[in-house]
């Protein structure tokens, strides 16, 4: 298997840091990008592609058998408490344990994640898996993990924001704008805002 991890929601004022977490087969990665080829799909980094088109990779990922995914969030609370490097982290090593629990036992893989990521907070634990900057862009089973994280913490932000919908978290996704600080500065701030980020 190949594994690839990314984050996203680390630079957002308010809601979760998620993981993606994707594995496919070596021997199926090659047919896996020519199927999304002909479907139309063409992989770039998550932040390059519409909503449209990593909705339609997301369907395309969960209807393939051979391919898994899973996420994991950590929310603004522990960002706040652990800081938000060391959160990703936790995230990752959720998500990756969530995937292996799915893969037979001795069938082997290899691991990259997106430069920040690790898996785990410890030297040994770092040795394991390969960090790469810019990985979402270079490697392609972290694009695949960026796509997926990017739809899971959009959906679940689109949820906040009928929730809590002053503060615009549909449109914004919880980052930085000119309209979530006006909200900010009318409404104060919720119980998903990372109080670190806003002081």
């Amino acid at each position: 298997m190949i594994i690839g991890l990314d984050e996203v929601g680390r630079g957002a004022l308010a809601g979760p840091v998620v993981v993606g977490c994707v594995a496919v087969p070596v021997a199926r990665f090659s047919s896996l990008l020519s199927m999304a080829q002909t479907a139309g799909l063409f992989l770039r980094d998550s932040k390059k592609l519409t909503i449209h088109q990593r909705g339609a990779w997301y369907d395309f990922l969960r209807a393939q058998p051979f391919v898994l995914f899973r996420t994991a969030f950590v929310s603004a609370a522990i960002v706040d408490r652990i800081n938000v490097s060391a959160a990703a982290n936790r995230a990752a090593l959720s998500a990756f344990r969530r995937v292996i629990s799915c893969i037979d036992n001795g069938t082997s893989y290899d691991v990259y994640l997106d430069g920040g990521l690790f898996l785990g907070n410890t030297t040994k634990s770092r040795r394991f898996g390969k960090t790469i900057v810019r990985a979402d862009v270079t490697v392609p089973v972290v694009s695949m993990a960026s796509i997926v994280a990017k739809v899971v913490r959009d959906r679940r932000m689109d949820l906040y924001g009928r929730i809590f919908p002053e503060y615009g978290f549909s449109r914004h996704k919880g980052y930085g704008t000119a309209s979530h600080y006006e909200a900010l500065r009318h409404y104060k701030t919720s119980p998903l805002h990372r109080l670190t980020f806003l002081k």
